[in-house]
This record gives C-alpha cells, structure tokens and sequence, in this order.
C-alpha cells in the first residue's frame, strides 16, 4: 500500500497536473490515494473521453422519446465534466452520484432515488407520474442489475464489461451486446 501511494503521488508530481494535493494530517492515505486517481483519471479523460461503441447515438435516439436520468457511483463533479464534454447532460433530467446516497449498489437506493427523480422531473414538465414497470435500467454490471432489480425495475444488461452469462446471473431481464442496436420502439416492445 506504501509504494502504490507513493508512486500516484510521484505520477501526479511528474505530470504536473495538480499544484497541491491534500495535507497528510487533514486526510487519512486512502482519502488521498482516491483524490490522486480522481486527479489521474480527470487529466486521462482530458485527452479522450472513453465511451463504449454506441452509446452516444443510442441516448440521443432515446432521449427523443424518454425521460432519461444517470445513476452512478461515481463523484457528481466527474459525471457532470463527462457528460459535458461529450455534449451529453442535456440528455438527462436527474443524475445520482455516490454523494446522493448512502449505500453503494447492489443496494437498491440509487435506483429509487433516480426513479424518484426521474418522475418528479416529467411531473413538472406536466407528464403523468411513472410506475416502476415504466422505468428501465441499463448497467453493464451485475451489483447494478441487482441494484434495478431490488428497486423493482426492469433490467437490459449490456455486455461491455462482463459477459452475457454474468449478466443473466445477476438477474437481467434483456441483454444487449451492442446498445446501439437498440430503439424506442424495441425498448416499448421488450419491456412495457
């Protein structure tokens, strides 16, 4: 643990990407192991940001037609930087990051709260209220699938980063290898 820390730290140094980190005593090392690979992965995304094939003309096809919201456990400043630089917060009317709740998925509570969201936002743009058989959860994980599917939510796992077989374990209602090959009209057909 020693040398890995140091050697973030001496990274982050090297590059010159941050002018201070955080003070030893004000932080324990696992507070400033994670502040330097937020650092590390902001000056990577910098240079490009790493989507899956797809994914930006599959949520511009769906935000035409649905109310769309981003759960995430990442940090807030990094989802919003992200979807800005993509051209993409536009997209979504709620985003929930690892600040908006207190237990990580599998646990269900990031997924009610974008519901909840989710529904409050289409309320106040005059749409009737959502039910949770009208909501889907997209999530290439299976803590995530489980997450959607304690919060009572239709799942379609999405094999970027785990395979189909995983995926269908962890409880996903649909699979797609390719989420571009997805549409509005096959959501609807597949799950409402």
């Amino acid at each position: 643990p020693g040398s890995f820390k140091r050697a973030a730290l001496v990274t982050l140094h090297d590059l010159h990407m941050v002018k201070k980190l955080p003070p030893q005593g004000k932080y324990n090392d696992a507070q400033r192991i994670a502040y330097t690979g937020v650092i590390l992965l902001g000056y990577m995304i910098d240079k490009e940001i790493p989507l899956f094939d797809g994914v930006e003309n599959f949520i511009r096809k769906m935000e035409k037609e649905f109310a769309l919201g981003m759960v995430s456990m990442g940090r807030r400043e990094e989802i919003e930087y992200v979807l800005e630089r993509i051209g993409l917060r536009d997209c979504f009317s709620s985003i929930v990051s690892a600040e908006d709740v207190t237990i990580c998925k599998p646990d269900p509570e990031c997924y009610l709260t974008g519901f909840n969201e989710v529904d409050a936002a289409r309320t106040r743009a005059g749409h009737h209220p959502i039910t949770h058989g009208e909501c889907l959860v997209i999530e290439d994980a299976p803590p995530g699938i489980a997450a959607g599917n304690r919060a009572g939510l239709k799942t379609l796992g999405v094999t970027n980063t785990v395979s189909e077989k995983v995926l269908r374990e962890a409880g996903a209602d649909a699979i797609a290898k390719n989420i571009d090959d997805w549409f509005p009209d096959s959501i609807r057909r597949v799950f409402v």
